[in-house]
């Protein structure tokens, strides 16, 4: 009985150790931050992110994709393969065209690691609104007669034609 129970004891040691083994030599990515927040300014085009990293593990790394949630965000790498300790980063801008308010875009970033293949990069934005018309939209049929009160607000640091314009 007991050495039943050595026997048993040592195949679960030795099944623990082998599934522990390729933990401890897997490769790694650890994020300074996944999440970055920022705000623009009036007349920005454009506002970007640097998403550092460090291969943390004992193995290389390779960056197999960079992709973007949309056309409107885009990311580069320096370069595809990281080795052990060796860092980086993904340098993401999100062009803001006629954008207002708060705005969230992905990156997803895919590895050949097999403890995080996969890790989401987030850029988060608040773009003011340098004109406010109210209401947005109005809606008639066509013959129909409406009166229809609209009003029009610039930022007080809007630029000169703007805040003319919206003044009227």
């Amino acid at each position: 009985m007991f050495d039943m129970l050595s026997s048993e004891r040592a195949w679960f040691i030795l099944i623990i150790f082998v599934m522990a083994v390729p933990q401890l030599a897997s490769a790694q990515l650890a994020w300074e931050q996944r999440e970055v927040k920022l705000d623009s300014r009036l007349g920005d085009e454009a506002v970007e992110a640097k998403f550092k990293f460090t291969n943390q593990g004992k193995q290389p790394v390779t960056i197999t994709s960079v992709k973007s949630s949309c056309g409107c965000a885009t990311a580069d790498l320096e370069k595809k393969v990281y080795k052990p300790g060796d860092s980086g980063q993904v340098d993401a801008r999100f062009i803001l065209g006629d954008r207002v308010g708060s705005q969230s875009k992905r990156i997803v970033v895919r590895t050949d690691s097999e403890d995080s293949p996969i890790t989401t990069l987030t850029i988060k934005v608040d773009i003011p609104e340098v004109l406010r018309i109210r209401p947005r939209l109005v809606y008639w049929r066509a013959g129909e007669k409406r009166e229809v009160m609209a009003g029009a607000s610039a930022r007080s640091d809007a630029p000169d034609c703007i805040g003319r314009w919206a003044a009227r």
